[in-house]
């Protein structure tokens, strides 16, 4: 029995890395309207997508265990500094994580932006989570525009481009 849970331990682990370390790949579909939620942040303060019309919205979900997520993190606490908050609201989904090693993590880097727990993995199965870094772009009217599986290069030239044309819509 002991063999089995420890073969069992090893198969997880191995699927947790091999998919954490995937291309980023974009999802082509129709836009449709983005799964709402509501939940606090690490400060207290409620978020919810649906509240947030009028704004672009960034739905990121990460975790302290997987190194393309902490490869990725500052540039995705960048944005939420370097893009005015009247335009783009990042929300950093924290995805089945330790929230004591999340806390100290973000306070080690200083990051500001709302960083949601979703121990439970509430709002990743709303939004049909494949894995981490996993990244969701809502349009100004609630609509779901992009979905990014994998790592992104926030400063290419192609995702600043959406980036605008989804603020400037």
């Amino acid at each position: 029995m002991k063999i089995i849970k420890l073969f069992l331990a090893i198969v997880f682990c191995a699927v947790l890395l091999i998919s954490c370390d995937r291309p980023p790949q974009q999802s082509g579909s129709a836009a449709q309207v983005a799964p709402n939620f509501v939940a606090k942040d690490k400060n207290g303060t409620i978020w919810s997508p649906a509240r947030l019309k009028g704004k672009v919205v960034l739905v990121h979900f990460w975790a302290t265990w997987c190194p393309p997520c902490r490869e990725e993190m500052p540039k995705i606490a960048e944005l939420s500094t370097t893009i005015s908050s009247e335009k783009l609201q990042v929300l950093a989904i924290s995805y089945r994580d330790d929230p004591a090693l999340v806390k100290m993590i973000v306070e080690t880097a200083g990051w500001t932006l709302p960083i949601i727990e979703d121990a439970e993995s509430r709002i990743s199965a709303m939004y049909e989570l494949t894995g981490v870094p996993e990244t969701f772009i809502i349009d100004k009217n609630g609509l779901m525009r992009e979905r990014f599986i994998g790592p992104v290069d926030w400063d290419s030239p192609e995702i600043q481009q959406k980036l605008s044309d989804y603020m400037a819509d």
